[in-house]
């Protein structure tokens, strides 16, 4: 009797190339402004991560709001095996020594892969982090689901290269729940059309708030504790 071939007894849920079972991390680092100038040591200190079993992309940007941190995000289908290896202790002393420091990490199963592989690296990203008390609330949940977030006004007949916003808010809950930071990114095309959000509402009862204003309002109202914003253009780290 032949035994069947190990690939075939594999299962969708074991697939390490199955989208579903990927996962994103992402990390905000501290590292002193202009240490990235140097293009080919940048990507350097990333070799072991983007080299590690079951990586599938990274990518990073320097936040504009605070520009002495960077995320750092990556795509891996093993990334509990990276954190616990030798190779992420040698990773993160080689970042260290060079005085870039690790603050805080999330993490996010990956049911949006699309967008952090062909629209996050070319795209000019806001991102909002929420924070709620734990437990969350289903109903938090949804209200959350069903928010909006920040989108430009509806307009008529408008061509491709004139959409301010090319994709909906994405709305993710991290994985762990010790941290419970919801993030909402906001996919623009550049950063004159994010401009949009300052804009003053003119809606009757709006007091002459801000689009950000508003979504503020909206957050403070489900029950947030603290929310913090910023927004930022990815790259991607390649393969050396």
């Amino acid at each position: 009797m032949a035994l069947p071939d190990s690939g075939s007894m594999q299962s969708v849920s074991d697939d390490p190339n199955n989208p579903s079972n990927w996962t994103v991390v992402w990390t905000e680092l501290r590292a002193p402004i202009g240490h990235e100038s140097d293009k080919q040591r940048w990507v350097g200190y990333f070799q072991p991560l983007v080299h590690a079993a079951g990586h599938k992309q990274s990518i990073w940007a320097r936040l504009r709001f605070n520009p002495d941190k960077v995320i750092l995000g990556t795509c891996n289908s093993a990334c509990r095996d990276f954190e616990s290896s030798p190779l992420a202790q040698l990773f993160r002393e080689q970042l260290t020594n060079d005085g870039i420091t690790f603050l805080t990490c999330y993490e996010f199963p990956d049911d949006w892969y699309h967008w952090f592989q062909s629209l996050l690296p070319r795209r000019f990203i806001y991102i909002f982090w929420v924070y709620f008390k734990v437990p969350v609330t289903e109903e938090q949940k949804q209200r959350v689901a069903k928010s909006v977030g920040i989108r430009p006004p509806v307009v008529l007949n408008l061509r491709p290269n004139q959409r301010l916003q090319p994709r909906l808010p994405v709305k993710l809950w991290a994985t762990r729940t010790e941290y419970l930071h919801g993030e909402e990114p906001h996919i623009w095309r550049d950063e004159e059309a994010a401009s949009w959000r300052l804009i003053k509402s003119r809606h009757i009862n709006s007091f002459g708030e801000t689009n950000v204003d508003k979504f503020h309002g909206f957050l403070r109202d489900i029950g947030s504790m603290e929310f913090k914003e910023d927004y930022c253009h990815f790259e991607e780290l390649p393969r050396l």
